[in-house]
């Protein structure tokens, strides 16, 4: 459990990064290809993998998990917590919250 939170807090700041500022829906496409690029290009232990868990939370900085499930966000700057969830189980946060 802690390889994969340790694993979601890299991608939120990784997606935090590129989401700087807003963009038109053709750069949103450019993004994910730039993003999905990147980490085709990080290099994992044998048996671990990455993909995006959430998108959209900005400067993401600090994170913890509740016992329900819910993952609380903080941000560096505008001092927003946001909380996802995943809904279905399919390791996706379908839910997302601005507290």
């Amino acid at each position: 459990m802690k390889n994969y939170l340790t694993t979601l807090l890299f991608l939120l700041l990784i997606l935090s990064c590129n989401s700087k500022s807003k963009k038109s829906n053709s750069d949103d496409k450019s993004t994910d290809k730039s993003v999905q690029n990147l980490l085709s290009t990080i290099q994992l232990p044998e048996g671990f993998e990455i993909s995006i868990y959430a998108e959209g939370i900005t400067n993401a900085r600090s994170m913890a998990m509740s016992p329900s499930g819910t993952i609380f966000i903080g941000n560096r700057g505008e001092d927003n917590v946001f909380a996802i969830r995943d809904e279905d189980g399919d390791n996706k946060a379908e839910k997302k919250w601005l507290i």
